[in-house]
């Protein structure tokens, strides 16, 4: 996982966030406290998206008695938590773009098919339709 909003240890050829390898993240949910998991492991998800969209791609259903599985329970996940936007700003579309670098690089380099679900984009302003200040049809909106 590469939490960009993490400083410390980017990944090679790029200069922000920081690497958590899968025995670090394993090491930090086998921890015996949150606590002590999150000094392993500070990355967190806040709002509890990133979390259940990995489920939906790729939770083994192990809550559920394997009743509720993902789209792929076998799948290898290679997450990249983007930084959060300074205050009254827009997310950067940079470290998107960014992430999806790091992830297409690392496929390559292990050799691995990818798939990307980019869970990322917002709800800023109207949703109305308009065109010079008068509402227009919706089937002439792209």
């Amino acid at each position: 996982m590469w939490d960009q909003s993490r400083p410390g240890n980017p990944p090679e050829g790029y200069r922000q966030g920081t690497v958590y390898t899968q025995e670090e993240i394993n090491e930090a949910l086998q921890a015996p406290t949150r606590a002590e998991g999150e000094q392993i492991v500070p990355s967190r998800d806040l709002s509890g998206h990133g979390t259940q969209v990995a489920g939906i791609a790729a939770g083994n259903g192990a809550s559920s008695q394997g009743v509720q599985k993902g789209v792929a329970p076998e799948a290898t996940l290679a997450v990249v938590k983007l930084a959060a936007p300074k205050e009254n700003s827009f997310p950067r579309t940079t470290e998107l773009i960014q992430g999806i670098d790091y992830l297409v690089r690392l496929a390559l380099a292990r050799q691995m098919p990818l798939v990307i679900n980019v869970s990322f984009g917002n709800n800023y302003g109207s949703h109305e339709p308009y065109n010079k200040g008068k509402r227009i049809s919706r089937k002439y909106c792209f």
